[in-house]
């Protein structure tokens, strides 16, 4: 019932307050849609509404239609009607002048003043007078511009008759009227190819509606039409999308902005991230590629096996089409119909599509395409977030796409090959360790029992759920030479930056709070010691550096050896299997005694926070990472068959199944210890690896050559200070030259 009654009741100015009937209508709205958001209870009042009011509401909401709420409805509207009704009287111009319908019934107005007797009044202008008139449209004597017969014919005869025409003032016989308007047809012709004249006349009839019938008067709108523009340029000029052809010319080139950091050259295409998101069918998580590219929504008859076991009895038949992908052409074998939700905590959204069933499909996702994304709306948003909306009416609703790499490509040769195990194996193959590298001399079977210790030992590697680990045992106290209170070169303002700059630091301050390596010092907290932050760039790519030089300074030294690389290398000798294993982001999983927080406190233009965990930059801080190390893997360096440098992990060996049971062995301890590795630099079974920059075999120390064309781009040395670094770095490799004290004498 109440829904009958909305919607037979549609809005008529009756005399009855405005503000009554918008509320009526959302009541009744609320009793049986109850769900509704204030947008669509907006939406469906106003379509309730004339158009013209309707679209007058809408015209005036400066901001986005979503937000409109429903008081901002109702006081726009009874503005909106309070305007109309105020222009519900007769229509007069600036210059007491008459309208047309008075030009008509009145062709020679009299000009009045103010009569010195009751009785007397001005005689109307004579016919010498009028020949004096000179109209200012057609530069003819005897008439106004307002009553020019070679004006009224360029004007749209709207409501008009014929026989309404002005007649003569001055005495002069129609035919001299029609030879004056002969001598401008002329210039009548030039003219009308570059002018546009629009008439508006809408009097106000028995019908009249102040919502719908605006008394505009009869007035001439004329205009010049500019034929040098082509559509491109117009719809440039309105921010409309344009449509580029070879006659459109570009005024100028303009650099587009970066949004993030720019990558290294050449390893832009592995920063990409596919749209892959998570759909619900018959209440089981799938995976879903939005991709705009694609022209149809496809599915794999595999995948759909394990989704509808009965698809094929819903299959429906499909017209006789090509379907090709980047590689192959694919063979469809029909349409299948599904209702993919969309989870959402504010309310998932269901959209029904059709997919094509393709045979030779490779692909273990959904491919939701250009046909169903541009139907329901699909918005992707790749600024500095990375969403996706549904609808104009669920702009709020913001959808997120996977963070890890998750079915971004296909597994690799050696991965794919492994026959099916079981399923929580399986998985971990195909979402986990295909980040990893693996040697292509391996066997099947040697990867096979490589992925059980692997999989056994998964706690160990970093996911998306737990980025960084947490090592137990091992907290970092910071001792200084001072005491309180400190001295003045320990508190620090913060460094100025560019916007470009802060925009990065914040960025980096965002993404370190995020993984609880830093917390926002509070405004009631005593900070005494404060370290400045910059941002270092290098080929595009950001970094947070701080400046702990003062701590530094002030910092008792932890003098703790490191193992000499020259010597570590070479205890690689004749070893048959090499790995190499890299703790992720190492010094940011130690975390930071409590007494010794307020002393890691770094300062920027919003604020200070305090480091929880490690942060690079500070003295003492491979000194404590190498004693940790050695300590946790004490028993297994001992044996002489690991080798660690700081965070990197080298194993080695000379069978495989004493491989194995060696890198179990290191997992373990890593997982003891709550640290986390990351898959993406792991190399595992390998006979050469790179490692802290050599190439390493069982038989061989070369150099890595991609140091070697970084040293042959740098300039030649011009000062003291690049020779110094110039021969810094060439020294880390001087076993490899022969009778470098001599080249590099001076």
């Amino acid at each position: 019932k109440m829904q009958q009654e909305f919607e037979n009741d549609h809005f008529t100015y009756d005399g009855r307050k405005i503000h009554k009937w918008f509320g009526n209508q959302r009541e009744r709205l609320k009793a049986y849609q109850p769900e509704l958001s204030q947008y669509l209870i907006c939406e469906k009042i106003l379509k309730q509404c004339p158009p013209n009011l309707e679209h007058a509401i809408k015209s005036r909401y400066k901001r986005d239609a979503t937000e409109m709420s429903f008081e901002d409805m109702v006081i726009i509207a009874e503005e909106v009607i309070d305007r109309v009704m105020k222009r519900n009287k007769p229509v007069t111009n600036n210059y007491n002048t008459p309208n047309r319908s008075q030009w008509r019934s009145n062709p020679a107005p009299e000009k009045t003043d103010k009569p010195t007797d009751s009785s007397t009044k001005k005689n109307p202008v004579s016919a010498p007078e009028k020949e004096k008139l000179i109209c200012h449209f057609c530069k003819q004597t005897g008439h106004f511009s307002r009553e020019c017969p070679k004006k009224k014919n360029r004007i749209n005869n709207v409501g008009m008759d014929d026989d309404d025409d002005p007649k003569s003032e001055n005495g002069e016989d129609q035919g001299e009227q029609q030879k004056s308007e002969s001598e401008l047809d002329e210039e009548e012709e030039n003219h009308r190819t570059n002018h546009m004249i629009l008439a508006m006349d809408n009097g106000n009839g028995a019908n009249y509606d102040p919502l719908v019938d605006f008394d505009f008067g009869a007035h001439a709108v004329e205009c010049e039409i500019n034929q040098d523009f082509s559509i491109a340029e117009i719809q440039a000029e309105t921010h409309q999308p344009q449509t580029w052809d070879k006659s459109c010319q570009s005024s100028h080139i303009e650099d587009a902005r970066l949004m993030k950091c720019k990558p290294d050259k050449g390893k832009a295409h592995l920063t990409g991230k596919a749209n892959l998101t998570t759909v619900l069918i018959e209440s089981r998580e799938q995976s879903c590629l939005l991709d705009s590219g694609a022209s149809c929504s496809i599915i794999s008859n595999k995948l759909l096996d394990s989704i509808l076991p009965e698809w094929e009895n819903k299959l429906m038949p499909i017209n006789h089409a090509k379907f090709h992908s980047c590689s192959d052409q694919l063979q469809p074998m029909g349409i299948i119909e599904m209702a993919l939700i969309f989870p959402h905590t504010k309310g998932s959204i269901r959209i029904l599509a059709e997919f094509v069933v393709m045979k030779n499909a490779r692909i273990n996702y959904l491919i939701l395409g250009n046909d169903y994304m541009s139907l329901y709306g699909f918005d992707i948003t790749n600024s500095k977030e990375r969403f996706f909306t549904i609808g104009n009416e669920n702009k709020r609703k913001k959808f997120s796409f996977k963070s890890h790499h998750l079915e971004k490509m296909s597994p690799s040769n050696e991965i794919s090959a492994v026959k099916k195990s079981l399923p929580q194996l399986q998985k971990f193959i195909t979402e986990e360790l295909c980040e990893a590298k693996f040697s292509d001399k391996l066997t099947i079977e040697q990867k096979e029992k490589l992925f059980e210790v692997l999989h056994n030992n998964n706690l160990a590697f970093s996911n998306t759920n737990q980025p960084l680990g947490a090592i137990k045992g091992h907290e970092v106290h910071i001792k200084l030479t001072t005491e309180r209170p400190y001295p003045p070169l320990l508190r620090r303002p913060p460094y100025p930056a560019s916007p470009k700059s802060r925009e990065a630091l914040e960025q980096q301050i965002e993404e370190l709070v995020n993984l609880n390596v830093l917390r926002k010092v509070g405004h009631n907290e005593v900070v005494e010691i404060t370290t400045p932050v910059i941002i270092a760039w290098h080929n595009g790519k950001s970094r947070m550096v701080g400046d702990f030089r003062a701590l530094n300074s002030y910092t008792a030294s932890d003098r703790y050896p490191i193992p000499k690389i020259s010597e570590t290398l070479n205890n690689l000798a004749k070893a048959k299997y090499l790995t190499s294993m890299d703790v992720l982001k190492g010094f940011h999983q130690n975390v930071i005694a409590e007494d010794s927080r307020h002393l890691l406190r770094i300062i920027m233009h919003k604020g200070i926070y305090e480091y929880l965990r490690m942060p690079f930059g500070i003295k003492n801080a491979p000194s404590h990472f190498q004693r940790m190390m050695d300590i946790e893997f004490r028993k297994e360096i001992d044996e002489k068959w690991v080798i660690i440098y700081i965070d990197d992990i080298i194993i080695m060996s000379n069978t495989w199944e004493e491989h194995l049971n060696r890198i179990d062995r290191i997992l373990k301890v890593v997982i003891n210890m709550n640290m986390k590795i990351s898959l993406k630099k792991c190399n595992f079974g390998f006979d050469q690896i790179k490692a802290l920059g050599h190439l390493v075999s069982g038989i061989t120390i070369g150099i890595d050559q991609n140091k070697v064309a970084a040293v042959l781009q740098k300039p030649v040395p011009s000062s003291r200070k690049e020779m110094q670094s110039f021969l810094g770095f060439a020294g880390y490799y001087r076993q490899h030259i022969e009778k470098f004290a001599e080249i590099a004498k001076p």
